[in-house]
């Protein structure tokens, strides 16, 4: 359920179905669930098979949204850091650093969003392309506590200032630390690196039950594009 809701979320597919979804759930579950399946399969199942306006998204359109859609300015502020939180604790053997409570903690540019000499040079001589194109990617993104004392200090100041890349908490932020400039490539590489995490942190299941959703069913107070491409089996 939080991979469905999130991926379309990052997708930015429409919500105003879920009120006619969702209610009804559990007793669509009921309808079909026979006595050698369990309930988790046939829910997921109908989760996994919904179509148009409730669609299930697929690797390939999370992944692309992932990494085309400007996150920084297009998604809910609290929503991105929910995303950054759990990429920086995914698969980690250390202690949970819950990152959502500490209000602190806020979401840094590593490219900074004003850029200075230094950063120009950095980037090299296409640096307004690179810059517009990256700058609210999520190869660009990270989590900081020291977001003004980061400021727009140059891509080496970051990494080696006093609680710096380098030395922080966030443990993401140590594969930055590591590179030795920061690029359209290193931006271009984490943000696929980040992508592919985050299709294992919010999966697709594969439903093994595929009789259970022959049909849909649709009302009057249905929307209209619901019945594109769809033909009539019953009608009571």
């Amino acid at each position: 359920l939080e991979s469905y809701l999130f991926r379309r979320v990052i997708l930015n597919q429409p919500t105003n179905a879920y009120n006619k979804f969702f209610p009804s759930l559990h007793s669509d579950i009921r309808k079909v669930l026979k006595n050698t399946q369990r309930y988790s399969d046939v829910f997921q199942s109908i989760i996994v098979n919904q179509k148009n306006r409730l669609v299930f998204p697929d690797d390939g359109s999370f992944k692309e949204a992932l990494l085309k859609r400007d996150l920084y300015t297009e998604v809910k502020k609290e929503r991105l850091k929910y995303l950054l939180d759990r990429l920086n604790n995914y698969n980690s053997n250390k202690e949970y650093f819950d990152t959502l409570k500490n209000d602190t903690i806020t979401i840094e540019h590593v490219m900074p969003q004003s850029l200075t000499r230094e950063w120009k040079l950095e980037l090299g001589d296409d640096y307004k392309e690179v810059h517009e194109r990256f700058l609210h990617k999520l190869g660009n993104l990270s989590l900081t506590g020291y977001n003004v004392e980061y400021s727009n200090k140059s891509f080496g100041e970051k990494k080696i200032c006093e609680n710096g890349f380098s030395n922080c908490q966030i443990r993401m932020n140590k594969s930055i630390s590591e590179m030795e400039h920061w690029r359209k490539i290193e931006m271009e590489n984490r943000g696929i690196s980040l992508a592919d995490r985050a299709l294992e942190i919010w999966s697709k299941p594969i439903s093994d039950i595929t009789d259970i959703l022959e049909h849909d069913t649709l009302t009057l107070s249905s929307e209209l594009d619901d019945f594109t491409g769809k033909k009539f089996v019953k009608l009571y």
